[in-house]
């Protein structure tokens, strides 16, 4: 007897996004506002902080707390 085999075929999608203006143009035709979609990036404001002088405390709340 011979042996069976299953074969998985997956696809796979690449995605790039458009330029920031034909996005934005898309978003607004759909009724969406330029503000609504232009938010802070966490992890880019950090990035921002590793390399510059700025403070930290000039970004963020910052409560500190000790365990005794």
């Amino acid at each position: 007897m011979g042996q069976y085999r299953s074969v998985q075929r997956t696809s796979r999608r690449n995605r790039s996004l458009k330029d920031d203006d034909e996005v934005i143009g898309v978003l607004e035709e759909a009724c969406i506002s330029r503000n609504r979609i232009m938010a802070v990036d966490r992890e880019k404001v950090n990035d921002v902080l590793d390399v510059t002088g700025l403070s930290e405390s000039a970004f963020s709340f910052v409560l500190e707390s000790r365990d005794w």
